[in-house]
């Protein structure tokens, strides 16, 4: 691992860490038996989730647009729209391919966007 590489696992530690102590900082328990039984549910984690984590593959490639309307699935106005900053033809994933395709062999079909979060 490389020295400056994140270490998510030793990050999720120290938020819980610092969360805990704030949680403490305002706890002023003097029953030993609810100050034990605090305690313990603290250690227990019931204060937080568990740690989760999510790892998303990179989509395999599709073809380009000058590549799709090559092979009649896109309309050559298409090439106006979808291209990258740069003015090249924009690269579609397989999956946005395969629906192109659906697309001209159904007659019926709903769109939905994805909002990308961070």
């Amino acid at each position: 691992m490389k020295p400056n590489a994140l270490n998510i696992f030793a990050q999720r530690d120290r938020i819980i860490n610092e969360y805990r102590s704030y949680i403490e900082s305002f706890l002023k328990i003097s029953d030993p038996r609810l100050k034990e039984f605090v305690e313990q549910e603290l250690n227990d984690g019931h204060l937080w989730t568990p740690p989760l984590l999510q790892l998303t593959p990179e989509y395999q490639k599709g073809r380009t647009t000058s590549e799709l309307i090559a092979a009649g699935i896109l309309h050559p106005d298409c090439s106006q729209y979808f291209r990258t900053d740069k003015g090249e033809p924009f690269h579609f994933r397989y999956h946005q391919e395969q629906a192109f395709e659906i697309v001209l062999n159904v007659k019926g079909f709903v769109v939905t966007r994805q909002n990308n979060v961070g």
